[in-house]
């Protein structure tokens, strides 16, 4: 899985009893080299179910705009790395 900002890979953390994916680069470095994004494992459970991950893909954050500052809200979906536009690895 893939960062949509830098291309990075996603690396598998926890924090505290929480388990997530996040950002190779936003962990070594900052989030001055790149946003970086940050998914609950149980998302990354749920889109392998939906769609098995077999290939490098970018994990993309749906923002809805109105539920946008509540966290339950979130939703991601993966796109393959070779059809994201802003890809370039």
């Amino acid at each position: 899985m893939k960062c949509p900002y830098c291309g990075a890979s996603l690396v598998h953390t926890k924090c505290k009893r929480w388990v997530y994916w996040r950002c190779n680069t936003t962990m070594e470095y900052t989030k001055n080299v790149c946003k970086g994004i940050s998914v609950p494992e149980r998302f990354i459970i749920e889109l392998n179910e939906q769609t098995p991950i077999t290939e490098p893909m970018v994990v993309v954050e749906d923002i809805n705009e109105k539920e946008s500052r509540k966290r339950h809200q979130k939703s991601y979906r993966l796109i393959p790395a070779t059809e994201y536009e802003g890809y370039s690895k």
